[in-house]
């Protein structure tokens, strides 16, 4: 499953199934930051580098007992969105069962494959108020461990003045996809693949081109 690119104001290829700019931004970086490989070590990050987008970084980390995933790190961006400091809590938290199985499941294929992904989300606040959201996952090798962690960004495509005041609770997928990058699928990185809790590799599954209804 091949992505077409576009070109940026430098030149460089794009995915165009990614939006947002800070997600275009975040994801240039990636690439120059892996090189020739399937994805950068957690020291190739600088984030001065970066640091136009860095409110809206996180790194997230897989819980190989629960399954599931939890914020390592979250950016003052993101954590206003929610209306609370996220780091260490669960990713999933107030999702519907079926919508995190399917988020859940293609973070597994990013850690596994060592594939990007972007996702698009709509989330919807206590009051009822709705919002977009994307969510750009790059894999990246820890300082420490086996499993990859997942680098990236969430970012809202507006932000209204309630943003912050009025925290999000609730939350669907609207689109999903994974970006084939070279090298391809494993690369260099083979020998980390990333694990479930009963010790079998995680095999990635397709994702339908269109994402969710």
């Amino acid at each position: 499953m091949d992505t077409k690119t576009g070109g940026n104001a430098a030149g460089e290829p794009q995915p165009r199934e990614i939006l947002h700019p800070t997600s275009r931004s975040l994801f240039s970086y990636w690439e120059k930051a892996r090189g020739e490989r399937s994805a950068p070590d957690r020291r190739d990050i600088d984030l001065k580098q970066i640091r136009d987008v860095v409110r809206w970084l996180c790194i997230l980390e897989r819980e190989p007992v629960r399954q599931s995933y939890r914020w390592r790190l979250a950016g003052t961006g993101i954590c206003r969105i929610f209306g609370r400091e996220l780091t260490g809590d669960s990713v999933f938290r107030n999702w519907d069962r079926f919508e995190q199985q399917m988020l859940s499941g293609l973070l597994d294929q990013v850690i596994g494959t060592l594939q990007p992904s972007v996702s698009r989300i709509r989330a919807l606040t206590r009051s009822g108020e709705q919002l977009g959201l994307e969510l750009t996952a790059l894999p990246m090798r820890p300082e420490r461990g086996l499993v990859p962690h997942i680098f990236g960004a969430l970012v809202p495509f507006r932000e209204p003045d309630w943003l912050g005041a009025d925290p999000l609770v609730s939350f669907s997928l609207s689109a999903v996809k994974v970006i084939w990058t070279e090298p391809a699928p494993g690369g260099d990185f083979s020998p980390l693949r990333a694990r479930s809790a009963n010790g079998r590799a995680i095999v990635p599954f397709q994702v339908i081109n269109g994402g969710l209804a």
